[in-house]
């Protein structure tokens, strides 16, 4: 797997916990989550722009095990 596919695949690992608290009604509110999702964005903006400068390899490999 590619670098910017371990970073994706970092961002979909650190959003498990943040999806499993469910109920959207004060997340935000939760300084602790505003900085996790903040950062996960940072992560996700920096793997776009690698990606969008590097020759196209696959993001995510089909046989990651």
């Amino acid at each position: 797997m590619s670098g910017i596919g371990r970073k994706f695949q970092n961002v979909l690992r650190d959003l498990g916990p943040l999806e499993a608290q469910g109920k959207v009604e004060g997340f935000f509110t939760n300084a602790e989550n505003a900085n996790k999702l903040g950062g996960l964005v940072e992560d996700i903006r920096d793997a776009m722009m690698e990606y969008q400068v590097s020759n196209h390899e696959p993001i995510i490999s089909s046989t990651s095990g």
